[in-house]
């Protein structure tokens, strides 16, 4: 450590007994975890005497219960031991986790998952995940619909059948994606080259494989338009609500271990952000009905009834979610 000083007064300063002193500063606790919340000890702040104030809310935010030596945390529907990484009681939400143990803490990948609650697994980073996937699938069909146009057809716009593998909703991003590399091929804006060359046309056009693109023009102020009732939604498609996030959601036969369709429902507006385990490939599902994610008697009725629909017997799940006499 090095320290420069400095005498800006006219008087002559002597520094024979220069003194450096430490105050600490507010920090009230430092505190590091094992995985599933047992306090490293050896290395948080109780070892380093930071003081007295004691944080009782500590890992994922769980009050921590100290009283009898128990040392638990006290979330809001359960009890979490973070030395054995199990709650003490069940699971309050089982429905679509049958290959997980009803105690098991954060689907037991305490680093991606939490659960502030006890009830549910939040992923910390499937927004990323499924950020990241959408570009990737964009960016495919970006280049093989550019691939299509430059080929004037002899590459296919999916050439590997990738489009076929993707959900719903990621094979609409695909389909977009190829159009707009179809497009941008397509349309060359010309003009006078450099120097004595000749010139190219102002815009060539190459024919290409694919949907018309609609495009919108605005009517000029002296042109009145008629105004057109508002088309109504379609009786098999969900009705938009800002308060309705719950979805009912099927996977389709092809994307689980026993090639019968599953009925799942979820509080999530996309399947997707659940887990894809139990040999169920979620990121595959539809959406097929909707429901207000904080009436989970709503939500049990309308998944119900997709199961009636189908047939159990017909279908992946192994149960009906309202018990039948």
């Amino acid at each position: 450590m090095y320290i420069y000083t400095s005498n800006e007064t006219s008087y002559d300063v002597f520094f024979d007994n220069l003194q450096v002193t430490h105050i600490r500063g507010p920090l009230l606790e430092e505190t590091h975890y094992y995985p599933f919340g047992l306090t490293m000890a050896g290395i948080s702040s109780k070892a380093l005497e930071f003081g007295n104030p004691e944080n009782k809310y500590k890992y994922n935010g769980i009050e921590k219960e100290s009283d009898l030596g128990i040392e638990v945390y006290d979330a809001q529907l359960r009890e979490l031991d973070g030395q054995t990484g199990r709650w003490w009681q069940i699971d309050p939400v089982t429905e679509g986790y049958e290959d997980i143990s009803p105690y098991a803490s954060m689907y037991n990948n305490p680093i991606r998952y939490s659960d502030p609650l006890g009830n549910e697994g939040e992923d910390c980073c499937g927004w990323l995940l499924d950020a990241g996937e959408k570009l990737l699938i964009s960016g495919a069909g970006l280049l093989n619909g550019a691939a299509n146009t430059l080929s004037f057809g002899l590459i296919s716009s999916d050439p590997f059948n990738f489009r076929d593998k993707l959900s719903d909703e990621n094979r609409m991003w695909y389909d977009n994606a190829v159009t707009v590399g179809k497009v941008g091929i397509a349309v060359v804006p010309g003009g006078k080259t450099s120097g004595s060359g000749p010139k190219a046309p102002a815009v060539e056009m190459v024919p290409v494989e694919g949907p018309a693109i609609k495009i919108q023009v605005e009517p000029s102020p002296t042109t009145t338009t008629p105004s057109l009732p508002k088309p109504k939604p379609s009786a098999s498609q969900p009705k938009p609500n800002s308060k309705v996030d719950g979805v009912i959601y099927e996977v389709p036969g092809s994307a689980t271990s026993t090639g019968k369709p599953y009925i799942g429902r979820t509080k999530h507006n996309t399947p997707s952000q659940r887990r894809s385990d139990g040999g169920r490939d979620r990121k595959q599902a539809k959406v097929v009905d909707t429901y207000d994610s904080n009436n989970t008697t709503e939500g049990r009725i309308k998944e119900q009834k997709k199961i009636d629909e189908k047939g159990l017997d017909k279908l992946d799940n192994k149960r009906n979610e309202i018990k039948k006499d």
